[in-house]
């Protein structure tokens, strides 16, 4: 593949996916900055409950992302049955996932809240926005499945669509719901709750239109999709499981660290929270990237190029290092004027601009895992390793060094997030050993 031909087909995959998550985060971010005006209890609540949807997504990720792997070396390899037939059991385990969370969060929301934050008042903000989103756990799951195989098939563009209504319909909701303007009823951290399960409502809708509008080869009749027989099962799964483990366990340990937070008090996590809302828009670039390179390797894969998939996975891991410093330096300069943008206490707002500094300096070694990672391990088959790798980063490095320093020693946040970084650059040195090694590369699209 000519160096042209490889980032020209890399970008008119990522841009879409980027783009989508963009949308996703400035969705994130509209709830952050307009539920900000309502104080820092009303910010910690929501964000606690958000942290549950993350768990939710992320879970959602690992069952879709399983699937897509095979999603993207049947289309290198033709097999339109095979396909249909990976994402009709993806669509039923995320439906599962879906009821799973829903009951959690639905009839116990304040239990789940009171695992972050012992603040009574972050508990029952938290509490009544978390059972109103709950609602919509079921129209994301099937988004999320339909959104993850048009990626696998290179068809983002789909997907970017309905995130776009949703955008505008979540912004227009939360403006009308929490103020009370235009005529609405007032109805505070509630009403962005209900803006949410509207927009996330209208945006599967649009999106299951377009799909079969444009005939796209990830729907087909329920009888054929649901037709998969057990040992189409055991092969994926034998795929899939270490995947959704993945996503699970990292999950977790991603709740352990807005755990760490919240116990170090509600100033602390409103802190993070908002770090974290300009944090997930600066990373979509990658989060698009990391899509596209799995969807170009497994493509590779299947038809058989292996060569050219170690060529295409070699540039793509030093662009991402390289473009994750330059992102990291715009960030260390910007953070003062992006946080500025909050209507925040002066202490939050200082805490959140150096938790912005240090990502920053973190944001190329965390390129570099989740472009590897997401992108050529698992493009590659690899799913063992992308299980161990993550984990043992996590729960091995990052976890201890951040309890220890939060909740033991009681340094102060900005040493604690610090702490939690750690776990990328300690895991870049095991991706890159991998990455160099070839071993990621196994064909798995052989059909039923």
């Amino acid at each position: 593949m000519k160096a042209f031909g490889l980032w020209h087909k890399l970008f008119l995959i990522a841009a879409p996916i980027a783009l989508q998550n963009l949308v996703f985060s400035s969705i994130n971010f509209a709830d952050v900055f307009m539920i900000g005006k309502l104080g820092p209890a009303n910010i910690a609540g929501a964000g606690i409950a958000n942290q549950i949807y993350f768990l939710f997504c992320l879970t959602l990720f690992g069952i879709n992302s399983g699937a897509a792997i095979f999603i993207a070396q049947f289309w290198g390899q033709g097999q339109h049955g095979s396909i249909h037939k990976s994402i009709g059991l993806a669509l039923t385990l995320s439906q599962g996932a879906a009821l799973l969370f829903f009951c959690f969060a639905f009839f116990s929301p304040g239990r789940l809240i009171v695992l972050y934050s012992p603040d009574p008042e972050v508990i029952s903000a938290g509490a009544s926005y978390l059972k109103i989103v709950s609602t919509s756990y079921f129209v994301t799951a099937f988004s999320f499945s339909l959104s993850i195989a048009l990626r696998a098939i290179a068809r983002p563009f789909v997907s970017l669509y309905s995130s776009l209504l949703s955008l505008a319909v979540n912004v227009f909701f939360n403006y009308t719901l929490i103020f009370g303007h235009w005529g609405f009823p007032k109805l505070g951290l509630p009403g962005a709750a209900i803006a949410t399960v509207i927009a996330r409502t209208l945006e599967v809708g649009l999106l299951f239109l377009l799909i079969r509008r444009h005939h796209l080869p990830v729907w087909a009749p329920l009888k054929e999709m649901l037709s998969f027989r057990r040992p189409f099962v055991i092969k994926v799964l034998a795929v899939s499981i270490p995947v959704m483990l993945n996503e699970i366990f990292w999950s977790v340990g991603i709740t352990f660290y807005n755990v760490i937070y919240a116990r170090m008090g509600t100033l602390a996590i409103a802190s993070v929270q908002i770090e974290n809302s300009i944090e997930r828009i600066a990373f979509v670039f990658f989060v698009g990237i990391g899509a596209a390179t799995a969807t170009l390797v497994g493509h590779s894969i299947g038809e058989g190029y292996w060569k050219k998939t170690r060529i295409i996975a070699a540039k793509l891991a030093r662009f991402s290092f390289l473009s994750g410093a330059f992102l990291g330096g715009v960030l260390v300069l910007a953070a003062p004027a992006l946080i500025g943008l909050f209507d925040i206490s002066s202490l939050v707002r200082e805490n959140a601009v150096f938790l912005l500094r240090l990502y920053g300096f973190i944001l190329p070694f965390r390129a570099y895992n989740v472009i590897n990672v997401i992108g050529v391990f698992r493009g590659g088959g690899d799913t063992k390793y992308c299980l161990f790798v993550d984990l043992a980063a996590l729960w091995l490095v990052g976890l201890p060094a951040a309890f220890t320093a939060g909740l033991i020693l009681k340094l102060s946040l900005p040493v604690v997030f610090l702490c939690a970084g750690l776990e990328e650059i300690i895991k870049s040195f095991l991706v890159f050993y991998r990455h160099r090694s070839g071993k990621w590369i196994h064909s798995l699209s052989s059909p039923e």
